[in-house]
């Protein structure tokens, strides 16, 4: 099998903007859903020339299990659902992506070139994200229609209906945030120490904060504490200022050059100022969701149990988003909580904590992972998937290991990816 079609997989794991059956169809056909069969034929046929190592068999049957208790709850919930349609449908896509995310997940970790593959399918994720935001931008600018159509909508989200929020290839400004944090993280962690990474990781990182997303910079600032707590650190020089400060420039220039500039720059800073406090209106929202989600789930001994049927959550949310059938209570454990019941929202936890404490490789992603789903929900995103099973399968045993970036220690090739017996 390619590399360089893993590397594309891995690129390419929340490009949810991408619908290859231009919206015709009855669910969003992502490129994932494409490449991943593919994919998975394709590694079953080779993995007998190159199965891993019986160390690492534990691990996967391990976290193989801890996925099929928590389908198992989120199916036993879905006979009790309020809509038994709708919570079949997406559970059978959650099963879908699951398994797929897992298969090529372990597929990948039998390769020698692992840690390759996945720092250039990041640093292709940086520049897919960074390539739509730039033709987000000319689609809001020219005002036009051209960029709504076919299997790519490449309008963006509006802030106070003035202020474009680029998401890159997901179109849910959160999402795309994760994404973008995701993919800087692997880069940065599995690409080799020199300037081509340096400059993947300042676009990555300007693209986290143009999604304008509270929840994606809360992990970003997650994953670097964590990192430098590790003895790791990103070094802030003066060429990353200065280029951080140059592309801020041009994204102002037709604020600066325009008569009423200066109080186009007023308002903008004032809607943005209000966009990091907790007094903005969706902060408050978040809080009752979260609050509502509790209420659902401790309704009854029944819904304590097994919930509302998961994928169910936009029936008690309709109050706050009218007619929307994809509303959720904006945290992944209080929503699995409310649709699936207690036990389903302490498998989904004990996942993540697992997957913490056997991967000492990816604890600073998994951290900023799970900070980020306390606050919204990142379930149906495969990138989530494949980061738990990165950490749980591989992280224990060294099986994924990127060059050396502690503090003077100069830049060093990937080691050995296989410990010695």
């Amino acid at each position: 099998m390619s590399g360089a079609a893993l590397s594309l997989w891995v690129a390419l794991l929340g490009a949810t903007r991408i619908d290859l059956l231009f919206g015709g169809g009855p669910l969003v056909l992502t490129p994932f859903l494409v490449l991943s069969p593919a994919l998975v034929l394709a590694g079953l046929r080779s993995t007998s020339r190159t199965l891993p190592r019986p160390h690492s068999h534990a691990g996967a049957e391990s976290f193989v299990l801890a996925l099929i208790g928590l389908v198992s709850l989120l199916t036993l919930s879905a006979f009790f659902a309020y809509d038994l349609g709708t919570s079949s449908r997406r559970l059978a896509l959650l099963i879908a992506q699951l398994g797929l995310v897992t298969v090529v997940g372990l597929i990948l970790l039998t390769r020698e070139d692992r840690t390759d593959i996945l720092a250039r399918g990041a640093g292709w994720g940086i520049i897919g994200i960074a390539t739509c935001n730039v033709l987000q931008v000319l689609v809001f600018v020219s005002g036009g229609q051209w960029g709504t159509s076919g299997p790519i909508d490449l309008s963006p989200g509006l802030y106070f209906g003035v202020i474009p929020r680029l998401t890159g290839l997901a179109l849910d400004p959160n999402l795309g945030g994760l994404a973008a944090v995701t993919f800087t993280w692997l880069a940065w962690r599995f690409g080799t120490a020199d300037d081509r990474t340096r400059r993947l990781v300042r676009v990555g990182i300007l693209c986290v904060l143009l999604t304008l997303s509270r929840s994606a910079a809360l992990a970003g600032v997650v994953i670097i504490t964590m990192t430098s707590l590790s003895g790791r650190s990103f070094r802030v020089t003066p060429g990353a200022v200065g280029t951080l400060a140059v592309l801020v420039g041009a994204l102002l220039a037709p604020y600066l050059l325009s008569p009423s500039g200066a109080d186009a720059l007023d308002t903008l800073g004032g809607m943005l100022g209000t966009r990091l406090t907790f007094d903005e209106g969706s902060s408050s929202q978040h809080t009752q969701l979260i609050l509502r989600g509790l209420e659902v789930g401790t309704a009854d001994v029944k819904q304590l149990l097994v919930g509302v049927g998961y994928g169910n959550a936009f029936l008690e949310t309709q109050s706050f988003f009218p007619g929307n059938e994809y509303g959720n209570f904006h945290s992944l454990f209080v929503t699995f909580f409310a649709e699936a019941g207690v036990l389903a929202a302490v498998v989904a936890l004990s996942i993540f904590l697992l997957a913490f404490r056997r991967g000492p490789t990816f604890r600073a992603v998994i951290a900023g992972l799970f900070v980020f789903n306390l606050f919204q929900q990142s379930h149906t995103e495969p990138l989530t998937w494949l980061l738990l099973c990165l950490a749980w399968v591989a992280g224990n045993h060294e099986l994924l290991r990127g060059p050396s970036r502690g503090p003077g220690h100069p830049s060093e090739p990937s080691p050995s990816l296989v410990p010695s017996p």
